[in-house]
C-alpha cells in the first residue's frame, strides 16, 4: 500500500505543477515565447505521470497504470 501511495503522491504533486502552468499561460500578459515554455514544461511533467504510472511495481506486479484488475493479499 505505501507504494501505490508514495505513486499517487507523486503524481498529485505534478498534477499541481500542470494546474499551476495552466493557470500562468492563460494570463495575456506572458509572451509566446513563455508558453512555448510553458507548454515544454506541462509535456514533460505529463510524461513524468505516465512514467510513475508505469513503473510503480510491488513484487513485480504494476500497480497504477489500469493493468492489474485483480490482486490478491494473503
Amino acid at each position: 500500500v505505501n507504494v501505490a501511495d508514495d505513486a499517487s503522491q507523486s503524481v498529485s504533486d505534478l498534477l499541481k505543477r500542470v494546474r499551476e502552468i495552466a493557470v500562468q499561460a492563460s494570463s495575456a500578459t506572458i509572451s509566446s515565447a513563455d508558453r512555448t515554455n510553458l507548454s515544454t514544461e506541462m509535456s514533460g511533467l505529463i510524461t513524468e505521470g505516465g512514467r510513475v504510472a508505469d513503473n510503480t511495481k510491488f513484487n513485480k506486479i504494476t500497480l497504477t497504470n489500469g493493468t492489474t484488475t485483480t490482486l490478491s493479499v494473503r
